[in-house]
């Protein structure tokens, strides 16, 4: 048995040295590094990114990838747990970037500055839509590599427009008629009392309605925002110190919000709206949306054509656009290694697979403008509109106090849209309050 063990041992060497011959052991010649990407992923999306994660670490065997998930109600609340985690000195190297917390990432220098790798890799910030890159850059650098981008079009239920003897939205546009005003007007033909007679009729009963024009676009920021901008208002000031909610402009959309509520009786808000899914379920005209409820509302939709234009005009044709990018915290222990799985991610093939998922519009102008995504001829059929919109669409306002001014608003409007208080008054107690946060 001795004379045994010895001949292993003896072989067990000989190997030993065959392999210090040959250049050092399969360890030795490849230093694996493990990185951390922390994000705020759906199940749906993680498992696609289990998926990505498999394939680059096929292409790049000296690195491995801990993916992991923070669960968060909002991104802002995510931003709050990564830097939990970062507090304890266990920085991740990859985290997802949302515009709504950027500002309190570049407060707090968490962010690593990208542009040397963009410079090395070739990558060009052309390649990207302006909003995108305009929304992580600071003082002409680039925090974060852009994911997606958003905007805000209009739905609506092509069938509905058809009974009603109406053209489209998108005829409208198309003869450049689609403003606001006649959105109400068609709002009304569309909304119908349970005698069947619309909102425009003598006898309507607007305490018996069976179906409403439209959802009215006041959910925040989804909706409200992208109406203040269409009438030539501001949120904030340039400086972003101010609230400008509070002047003309930025008054007459809201005021043209709630007479659509309370005075014409032709729109539903959307807290209503949702707890039956009336859009899906042919109830409602028109709702204003992003380009993920092609997927979340579009999948739900049995029993109706629908199809997607673009918001209507008002002083300006405008909408709202907002992006999330791949970013690497300034401390992250591999950026090196980071920054090679995010150029991975954002390759087009790549892109693509998370876009398939229908819930994005790829920030990458190539991904985002292939006949891939835009499938020609699928419903809906106009959604060329989304990035069409990106064009003409607006960041929001970067403030550091993001979340305490859309929850601040918010209350305001919602004795707005009860009739509780005028749009001036709201605006004006808005404004002060938000103007004392912007202050600290």
């Amino acid at each position: 048995m001795r004379s045994k063990w010895t001949s292993v041992l003896v072989m067990a060497a000989l190997a030993g040295t065959m392999w210090t011959l040959g250049g050092g052991s399969p360890a030795q010649a490849q230093k694996v590094t493990t990185i951390r990407m922390v994000w705020q992923g759906e199940a749906n999306e993680l498992k696609l990114y289990q998926g990505l994660v498999s394939k680059f670490e096929q292409s790049h065997p000296d690195i491995r990838v801990n993916l992991e998930t923070v669960v968060a109600s909002s991104d802002p609340e995510y931003f709050q747990k990564v830097q939990v985690i970062a507090a304890s000195g266990d920085y991740p190297d990859v985290i997802y970037g949302h515009y709504s917390w950027f500002p309190a990432a570049l407060a707090k220098h968490f962010l690593l500055d990208i542009d040397p790798y963009l410079a090395k890799a070739g990558l060009a910030k052309s390649a990207y839509f302006p909003t995108a890159i305009q929304q992580f850059s600071d003082h002409g650098k680039l925090y974060a590599l852009p994911r997606e981008t958003s905007s805000i079009a209009l739905y609506y239920n092509a069938d509905m427009f058809k009974q009603a003897g109406l053209r489209t939205p998108n005829e409208y546009y198309a003869a450049g008629q689609w403003t606001w005003n006649t959105f109400l007007t068609v709002a009304k033909k569309l909304t119908r009392d349970s005698n069947g007679k619309s909102a425009d009729q003598p006898g309507f009963n607007p305490n018996a309605i069976v179906q409403w024009g439209t959802v009215a676009p006041v959910n925040m920021p989804f909706g409200l925002f992208p109406v203040v901008y269409s009438f030539g208002g501001d949120v904030l000031d340039p400086t972003n110190t101010r609230c400008r909610l509070d002047r003309p402009a930025a008054v007459r959309g809201i005021a043209f919000l709630q007479d659509l509520l309370l005075k014409q009786h032709a729109g539903i808000l959307p807290s209503q709206a949702q707890q039956t899914n009336l859009f899906a379920n042919g109830k409602i005209g028109m709702m204003a949306s992003g380009y993920w409820d092609i997927v979340v509302t579009g999948s739900a939709i049995k029993t109706f054509a629908w199809d997607v234009a673009p918001l209507p005009k008002g002083t300006i044709q405008s909408t709202r656009v907002a992006t999330g990018a791949y970013a690497i915290p300034a401390k992250a222990p591999h950026p090196d290694q980071a920054w090679t799985l995010i150029r991975f991610l954002s390759q087009p093939d790549n892109t693509m697979e998370l876009a398939h998922l229908g819930l994005i519009i790829p920030a990458l102008r190539a991904a985002a403008l292939s006949p891939e995504f835009l499938a020609p001829g699928k419903v809906p059929l106009h959604r060329k509109v989304f990035v069409d919109a990106l064009a003409y669409g607006r960041l929001d306002p970067r403030t550091t106090h993001w979340a305490e001014m859309v929850d601040t608003l918010g209350s305001e409007m919602d004795l707005v849209w009860t009739g509780q208080k005028s749009p001036a008054a709201a605006t004006g107690e808005a404004c002060a309050k938000i103007d004392a946060l912007l202050q600290h």
